[in-house]
């Protein structure tokens, strides 16, 4: 044990480290990675598998993992803060970070320690930033986890609901109930039809945000990690998956498919809050109005350092930032292909003629053409 509680003071440096730095992935990350490592193969030579759940928590677990939730949006448009805001609700479990679920683990096979080795890691350091440690640092839970998690898939079940029924029954705070599992991953609207299929009792959240200021987000996360950034790819993909949103919804209908605005998260939140809850057939809780992680306050909705705050909810800034940050070709390209589906979505400021200008160049130039 003295060698796991050493192994967990060197993790939480550099997990701090990591938060100071975020969101760049550089040396500290690599380091970070690497003592997760050896966290996890510390757990593995200590004796846990002879633990089982007893009946009553997998009867439980059985009945829990057929009521899913998955949040769907495009990359940085408020993914994150929503389930944030949801996490605090007694009757909704939330995954730690992006899952990828359908990306990384629909119909793959894994073998138990690449699989528990990844979730080590994400249960560590669920998004990069505060908090960390999605099950408390006692090394006990972690045990517990690789324990259960072994259990399930020896029950045949699907790697990725084997680690949901893994963390639901590994964390012992299970007072009140929950009623849904929540899971996030940016782009999870191409995959609805799937998982309804899959799910039938599944619902979906799809938050969309004022297409500009996602684009000026994306582009300025893609910069501090040192990416490129294509402005006009990112439009089309942003129209995209906003206009699948509408698809699903129409599909799937109002009782299991629901659109949020961003803005509307931020500037009502207390009317989009209820929303959710009515949606989900849950009762309002005062708890939602904080974002957290496994209920521990989290760091704000921003990307920029010297705005975060930790367990609030940062207001949208009211300069547009999109003038600054786009040429004047890259706002004739990105308004012309998202024009349409901005005033679909209720976005009327895109009427204005400091917007609506570049999609008329832009059709001009290409009727002459």
């Amino acid at each position: 044990m003295g060698l796991l509680l050493e192994k967990i003071e060197d993790i939480d440096r550099l997990l701090n480290q990591r938060d100071e730095e975020y969101p760049v992935k550089g040396e500290v990350w690599r380091k970070l990675d690497r003592e997760c490592e050896n966290f996890f193969r510390l757990l593995l030579k200590e004796p846990h598998f002879e633990q089982i759940p007893d009946e009553s928590l997998v009867g439980e677990v059985q009945k829990f993992i057929k009521h899913p939730v998955f949040i769907c949006g495009p990359g940085r448009s408020g993914t994150t803060l929503l389930t944030q805001l949801l996490d605090g609700h007694p009757n909704l479990f939330v995954l730690p970070g992006d899952s990828n679920y359908m990306g990384r683990f629909h119909d793959k096979k894994w073998k138990y320690n690449s699989l528990a080795l990844y979730w080590i890691k994400r249960l560590i350091n669920p998004s990069g930033q505060h908090p960390f440690w999605f099950l408390g640092k006692a090394p006990k839970n972690y045990k517990r986890f690789l324990s259960f998690l072994n259990y399930f898939l020896e029950q045949k079940i699907e790697p990725f609901l084997a680690v949901v029924s893994s963390v639901y029954a590994a964390n012992e705070d299970k007072i009140n109930k929950p009623k849904y599992w929540v899971e996030k991953t940016p782009g999870n609207e191409k995959y609805a039809e799937l998982i309804s299929r899959k799910f039938p009792q599944a619902k979906f959240i799809h938050i969309i945000r004022e297409p500009l200021e996602n684009l000026v987000s994306q582009k300025k996360f893609s910069l501090l990690r040192k990416q490129r950034f294509d402005a006009i790819k990112a439009a089309f993909r942003i129209k995209s998956l906003i206009n699948l949103g509408w698809k699903n919804l129409n599909e799937l209908g109002e009782k299991r498919y629901f659109i949020l605005r961003y803005e509307d998260l931020l500037s009502r939140l207390s009317e989009a809050l209820d929303k959710i809850c009515h949606f989900l057939g849950l009762n309002f809780s005062q708890s939602l109005y904080v974002p957290t992680v496994n209920k521990a306050p989290a760091s704000s909705n921003s990307v920029d350092e010297e705005r975060r705050q930790v367990g609030k909810v940062i207001k949208a800034e009211r300069m547009p930032r999109w003038i600054k940050v786009f040429t004047e070709e890259e706002k004739k390209h990105i308004v012309s292909i998202l024009y349409e589906t901005a005033l679909k979505s209720g976005y009327t400021e895109w009427e204005k003629d400091e917007i609506k200008k570049y999609r008329e160049i832009s059709y001009k130039r290409s009727k002459k053409r």
